[in-house]
Parts: structure tokens; C-alpha cells; sequence
């Protein structure tokens, strides 16, 4: 696992991951998952390639959305 320093998001380094699944053990949130079949941990990664998270842009019923922080604060539901 790798924390980019600009925009602080967690993804897996998939070059030095050697799918031992110790990130998914003690992962306190549940979001690591093990991928027998590509031999690394996946999780949500907020799609860091494409500048957007595809899941909130492409969300049939709107129930998804990408929300800065101090604006969720601000948010009534």
C-alpha cells in the first residue's frame, strides 16, 4: 500500500505486492480485498487515473457523489 503524497489517497502498488494479504487482514474498514485471480490486493482506489471517481459520474440514481470535505459538513440531507 502507498499513500500518494499530493492528493493523499491509499492505493495498492501493484508492482511490490506479492498477495500475502496482510493489508487485508488488518485493514480496520473492510475495503481491502484479496484478488486470487491477479495475484494483488484490490480496494477502491477513487479512480486516481482518471481525476474523478467513475462510480459518482456514472451513478444511475444519484446516490452516489464526490463531496470535499469541508462541504459535506455543510450538506442537509
Amino acid at each position: 500500500m502507498r499513500r500518494d503524497p499530493e492528493t493523499g489517497l491509499v492505493y495498492v502498488n501493484e508492482s511490490t505486492c506479492i498477495a500475502c494479504w496482510m493489508c487485508v487482514m488488518v485493514c480496520p474498514f473492510g475495503i481491502i480485498n484479496p484478488s486470487p485471480s491477479l495475484k494483488v490486493a484490490v480496494k477502491c482506489d477513487r479512480c486516481r487515473n482518471m481525476g474523478y471517481p467513475i462510480c459518482a459520474e456514472i451513478c444511475p440514481t444519484g446516490a452516489l457523489s464526490l463531496v470535499e470535505r469541508k462541504d459535506y459538513r455543510k450538506k442537509k440531507f
